[in-house]
């Protein structure tokens, strides 16, 4: 177990580098064009949301323009779910799996 355990830890070591050269590359290609800039920045603005989360909203905005505010939660696969059966049956919310493509 430790020893799987130091094996991830070196494979991520070895990741890191390239994951942020990837994060910096798309970070400049947002930056060099005004309305890309502008619409990471107020993403941004969401509690909660940073670097990683601003980048794949801003991708889905861009990919599906005509999604409404459901259809881009279901594609972050942050879908809550509640269920309940009139008073008496009551279960914790979840976040459910679903993940909504479109196909043009």
């Amino acid at each position: 177990m430790l020893s799987r355990a130091i094996t991830i830890a070196r494979e991520n070591e070895i990741r890191m580098p390239v994951i942020n050269e990837t994060l910096e590359t798309i970070k400049e290609i947002i930056e060099s064009d005004k309305k890309l800039s502008t619409t990471y920045k107020n993403i941004q603005t969401i509690p909660g949301i940073g670097k990683i989360a601003g980048i794949v909203l801003m991708h889905l905005f861009i990919s599906y323009p005509n999604a409404n505010k459901n259809q881009i939660v279901s594609l972050t696969g942050l879908d809550p779910i509640i269920k309940e059966s009139g008073t008496s049956l009551k279960t914790k919310a979840r976040i459910s799996n679903m993940v909504v493509i479109k196909f043009n």
